[in-house]
């Protein structure tokens, strides 16, 4: 059971890493080749290393998958990463 748990998990991560890349390079793309004007611009490098922070947390959720660190390291780095990209984005 608990090795279903982890891959579920790990699945779970996986795919919530690769919506964030998603978005972030979505983002890169308005902000250099179309014409959208936007109230507020955040720095390129913030963007850049939420792209980082998620290929971290695709990496930790492949680890996580091949049962090779446990579900609270993981979850833990996954918290770690995401609280360190919200900070990042709004302040």
């Amino acid at each position: 059971m608990n090795d279903k748990l982890n891959k579920f998990v790990a699945i779970i991560i996986f795919v919530l890493s690769i919506f964030w890349i998603f978005q972030n390079l979505q983002l890169i793309y308005y902000y250099h080749n179309t014409d959208v004007i936007f109230a507020f611009r955040s720095p390129d490098w913030v963007i850049y290393s939420q792209v980082l922070l998620s290929l971290i947390n695709i990496y930790m959720s492949t680890k996580l998958f091949q049962l090779k660190i446990t579900l609270v390291k993981s979850l833990i780095y996954f918290l770690i990463t995401y609280i360190i990209g919200f900070v990042l984005y709004h302040f």
